[in-house]
Parts: structure tokens; sequence; C-alpha cells
């Protein structure tokens, strides 16, 4: 298996690595696991973008919390409908995510039902890994 530690892939890219596979995890979660008045926070990443997407899509009324500015935008059109909270900061332009000292301070003071955590690649022998 080859080393990849510190490779980049863009957000374009990696939206369409493993298309099918990040719709059929969107699509069961919205399907068995989430509840109307939910309370969910989305780590950034293209599986978590495309989970915000079939909120959205789906009109599912519920609060979310992320730090991604993929999923916020996905989320937008549908404010009428769902709560979202945006934590802040500066933009990192490959993750598509915010980052800054205060997130942490801010998250403290958060709660949620449910988190959705993004991993960018699972060993056998290293198990998640998360940059």
């Amino acid at each position: 298996m080859e080393n990849h530690t510190g490779t980049w892939l863009d957000m374009g890219s990696r939206e369409k690595s493993h298309e099918t596979g990040k719709r059929a995890i969107a699509t069961y979660i919205v399907d068995h696991i989430l509840r109307p008045g939910m309370v969910i926070a989305l780590d950034a990443g293209t599986t978590c973008a495309v989970l915000a997407k079939e909120i959205a899509r789906r009109r599912i009324p519920v609060s979310i919390i992320t730090h991604s500015f993929y999923a916020a935008a996905s989320l937008t059109p549908v404010l009428d409908v769902i709560k979202l909270c945006v934590i802040g900061g500066m933009y990192n332009t490959v993750s598509g995510s915010l980052y800054g000292e205060d997130q942490a301070e801010i998250c403290r003071n958060l709660r949620a039902d449910l988190f959705f955590m993004g991993a960018d690649a699972v060993s056998p022998e290293s198990g998640v890994t998360i940059t």
C-alpha cells in the first residue's frame, strides 16, 4: 500500500472519488438515522458535503453545526427549514473547511445528537487517519 501522507487532492477530485458510495452513505443516513428536530454536527469533507446536499434536497428539518464551507453552501437554499450554525475562521482551500484558534472554545458550548466525521484514510494496521 502506498503512503500518501502530505498529499492532498482538491475538493473537485475528492468529490468525484467514490461518488456512488458517498451518495449511498448519505441516503442511508437520511433514510434510517436522521429524525426531524435533531442537532447534527458535520465535519468537513466530501462525504459530509454530500450528506448536507441530501438533507437539503429532502428538506429535513434539523439543526446543523459545521465548519465545512461546502456543507454550509449546500444548506443555504433551505434555511427556511434547516437551522445552520457555521463555525467560522480562516478558509482552507484544500479541505473546504474553516479553521481557527477560537473554534475549540466555541465547540465546547455546542451540543449535537449526532456527529458525522470524515476520515482521510482507513488502514487495517493504523486504523482511521484524520488530518
